[in-house]
This record gives C-alpha cells, structure tokens and sequence, in this order.
C-alpha cells in the first residue's frame, strides 16, 4: 500500500496553488530567520531590563490577561 500513497502525495503536492510555495521557509508571513546578537555587557543589559519593570512587569501584564472581567454596576445578583 505505501506504493499507492507516494504518487498520491506527489499529485497533492503538484496540485498547491503557485501562492501556497511563496511563504517564507519558516511557513509564517513576515518570518525573520534568529540572528545571533553580539555579546553585551550584562550590568548594561541587567540595568535595561529593571527600567522595563524586570519580571515584575512580565506578572502584571499576564494578571491583566487573565483577570475576570469587572461586573457592570448595573447588573442586579
């Protein structure tokens, strides 16, 4: 059986649309391939991460995704 899926996929794949084999190799529109940055000083990269707020920042924004919606005070129990 494996002999009658082989051609099978081929004609699949044959079969995409041209637009379907232009996305970008990592299959995501706007992809930008990992890029090795040059090492940095690390108080200088510690100093700039506690001006964004450190991890402290990283809590509150996922308690701000995940908090319950406020009721309405116009709602009644």
């Amino acid at each position: 059986m494996p002999t009658r899926l082989l051609p099978l996929s081929v004609l699949l794949v044959l079969a995409l649309p041209a637009a379907a084999t232009d996305v970008p190799a990592a299959g995501q529109p706007g992809y930008r391939a990992f890029r090795d940055e040059a090492p940095r000083n690390w108080r200088e990269v510690n100093d700039e991460v506690a001006r964004a707020g450190g991890w402290r920042a990283y809590l509150r924004e996922a308690q701000r995704e995940n908090a319950p919606a406020a009721p309405k005070k116009d709602a009644k129990p």
